[in-house]
């Protein structure tokens, strides 16, 4: 079998306020970084990703307040630490406050698709 690129809608999983559909994207994210070694992942957000989503090495949540800046490597993905280093972000920047996923979402799918979407 092959490699798999997946990509999740992080943009949920990232809210600082949950409830259930940002809860389940939060913790299939970090189950997925758990037990995945083989495939790459590439989280998809409107936002830098912050707290438990820039380090799914520890299995506790938090939302830092603090005003530290993403780390982003040469290529311009998110930098993410994982127990088996094959996740990275992708920050999608997008002008408008509705409609990210439909349109800014739907254009990075047009110009470089993974092998699988998920978006919860």
């Amino acid at each position: 079998m092959s490699v798999m690129l997946i990509g999740i809608d992080a943009s949920r999983a990232n809210k600082e306020h949950k409830t259930g559909t940002e809860w389940y994207s939060y913790y299939l994210i970090k189950e997925f970084a758990r037990l995945d070694a083989k495939n790459q992942y590439i989280l998809y957000a409107d936002k830098p990703l912050k707290g438990g989503l820039t380090d799914l090495t520890t299995d506790t949540f938090s939302m830092k307040k603090d005003k530290d800046e993403a780390e982003f490597d040469k290529y311009g993905y998110q930098v993410i630490k994982s127990p088996h280093n094959n996740f990275k972000a992708k920050v999608l920047n997008w002008p408008f406050y509705f409609f990210w996923t439909q349109g800014r979402l739907s254009l990075e799918m047009a110009i470089s698709r993974p092998d699988v979407l998920f978006i919860p």
